[in-house]
C-alpha cells in the first residue's frame, strides 16, 4: 500500500499526521494529576488554626472537598481517556507495520512493472511521432481537399451560369440518355448550321439588334394605340354624354319653341299647333285662325297671304326666342298682311326688341313706316326708290 493511502487509514482512527497528539495529551494530564494529589497533601499536612469561628473553615473545607471530588474525576476521564487514546496507537501502529510491510511488497511487485512502463513510454514516443507525421498528411489532405472543394465550388457557380443560359433558350429542362460525344457532335453540327445560316441572312447580333428595334417600335405604337382607344373610348363616352344632353336641350327648346308659338298666335285669335319628329328631321306646322279652342287645325297652305304672313311671323320670333344670335334680321315680313295683322306683328317684334336691349334688330319692309315713334333706342331710315328706266347695270 501506498504512503498516501497509508496515511488515510491513519486519518480514519484519529491520528494521520496528527498520530502522536493522545501522548502529549496523556503527559498534561499525569502532570495535573500530580498537581492535584500535591495539593492534596499540602492540604491534609496543614495544621488548622485555633479559632473561636469554624463556620468559615468548613465552608473553605466543603469548597476544597468539592473541588477534590472534582479533580478525582477529572483525573479518572483522563486516565480512561489515555487508556483509549492508548489502544489506538497500538492498533494504529500495528496497521502502520500492515501497511508498510503491503508498501515492500507493493514496491517488490513493481520492479518488473518498471520494465514494462519503460518498453510503454518508448511505444508511446514512436506513437507520437507516427502521430505527428501523419497529422502532417491529414493536414496535406485536408488542403488538397480544401482546393478541390474550391475547384467543386466554381464548376458548380459555371454550371448554373450554363444552366441560366440555357434555360433562356429553353426554360423546361430535357432529360437526355445521349453520351457526351454525341451530344459534342450535335453541338458542332448545329454551329455549322448557325454559321451558314448567319451567311445567308445575316449576323445573329445584326437580326438580335433588329428585332429589338422593332420590338421597341410595335411597343411604342403599342402604347399609342392602347393610347388612343382609351383616348376614343373617353370621347365616346364623352360623346354620348354630349349627345344625351343635346337631346335633352333639344326637347326643351322644342317645347320652349311650341310655348312661344302658342302665345303669339294667341294674340291674334289664332290656333296652332308645331310637331318637331327629330328623327326624320321635319316640322309641320298646323294654323287654324278662328276661336280658339272651337277652330280645327288646317295646312298652312289653307292659310290665305296675311294669316300666313302673320303665322310666319309668329314662327320666326318663336325661333328667335331660342336662339341666343346677337343679330336679328327680317325681310318683307308685312308683305301680303292686312293692317290689322301688320299693326299685330309690329307690335309683337318691337316689343320683343325693346326686351331685349343686348341684341340688334334689323326689319326691312317696303310698307310706311310713319306709325312707328322715334326714340334713342329705335331708328328708321327710308331708301330712295329705285330708279325703274334703267334696265342694266353700270358695271355689267
Amino acid at each position: 500500500m501506498e504512503p498516501r493511502a497509508f496515511r488515510a487509514r491513519l486519518g480514519n482512527i484519529g491520528l494521520g499526521t496528527r498520530g502522536f497528539r493522545p501522548f502529549t495529551q496523556i503527559s498534561s494530564t499525569q502532570e495535573r494529576s500530580r498537581k492535584l494529589q500535591a495539593e492534596l497533601t499540602e492540604l491534609q499536612n496543614v495544621e488548622e488554626p485555633q479559632s473561636e469561628d469554624l463556620k468559615p473553615l468548613e465552608e473553605e473545607l466543603e469548597e476544597l472537598s468539592s473541588r477534590i471530588a472534582v479533580c478525582r474525576e477529572q483525573f479518572e476521564a483522563e486516565r480512561q481517556q489515555m487508556l483509549t487514546r492508548r489502544e489506538e496507537y497500538e492498533e494504529a501502529e500495528q496497521l502502520f507495520r500492515q501497511q508498510r510491510e503491503a508498501l515492500n511488497r507493493v514496491a517488490e511487485e513493481a520492479e518488473p512493472i518498471k520494465g514494462s512502463l519503460s518498453i510503454s513510454d518508448e511505444e508511446v514516443m514512436k506513437s507520437k511521432h507516427h502521430k505527428k507525421h501523419y497529422e502532417t498528411k491529414r493536414k496535406a489532405h485536408l488542403e488538397v481537399i480544401e482546393v478541390l472543394k474550391t475547384e467543386l465550388r466554381n464548376k458548380e457557380q459555371e454550371l448554373q451560369a450554363t444552366v441560366a443560359k440555357a434555360s433562356k433558350v429553353c426554360p423546361k429542362r430535357v432529360e437526355v440518355r445521349r453520351t457526351t460525344k454525341s451530344l459534342e457532335s450535335e453541338i458542332s453540327r448545329l454551329h455549322n448550321k448557325i454559321s451558314t445560316q448567319q451567311e445567308q441572312h445575316g449576323h445573329r447580333d445584326t437580326i438580335i439588334r433588329e428585332f429589338h428595334d422593332a420590338r421597341d417600335r410595335y411597343k411604342n405604337i403599342a402604347g399609342q394605340v392602347k393610347g388612343l382607344a382609351s383616348f376614343i373610348k373617353l370621347l365616346s363616352e364623352i360623346m354620348i354624354t354630349r349627345h344625351n344632353v343635346y337631346a335633352d336641350m333639344r326637347m326643351f327648346l322644342s317645347v320652349r319653341c311650341k310655348y312661344y308659338f302658342d302665345s303669339m298666335l294667341s294674340q291674334r285669335g289664332y290656333v296652332g299647333k308645331m310637331i318637331f319628329n327629330h328623327k326624320n328631321e321635319t316640322l309641320s306646322i298646323s294654323v287654324q285662325p278662328g276661336e280658339g279652342g272651337k277652330a280645327a287645325l288646317s295646312d298652312m297652305r289653307s292659310l290665305s297671304g296675311g294669316e300666313r304672313s302673320f303665322s310666319t311671323v309668329c314662327f320666326v320670333l318663336s325661333l328667335w326666342a331660342i336662339a341666343e344670335a346677337p343679330f336679328r334680321a327680317l325681310d318683307e315680313f308685312d308683305v301680303y298682311m292686312d293692317m290689322v295683322n301688320r299693326r299685330i306683328s309690329m307690335d309683337m317684334m318691337l316689343k320683343i326688341a325693346a326686351s331685349q336691349r343686348f341684341r340688334q334688330f334689323i326689319f326691312l319692309t317696303p310698307q310706311s313706316l310713319s306709325s312707328v315713334s322715334v326714340n334713342n333706342l329705335m331708328r328708321v331710315w327710308r331708301l330712295k326708290d329705285p330708279d325703274r328706266s334703267q334696265t342694266t347695270l353700270p358695271f355689267a
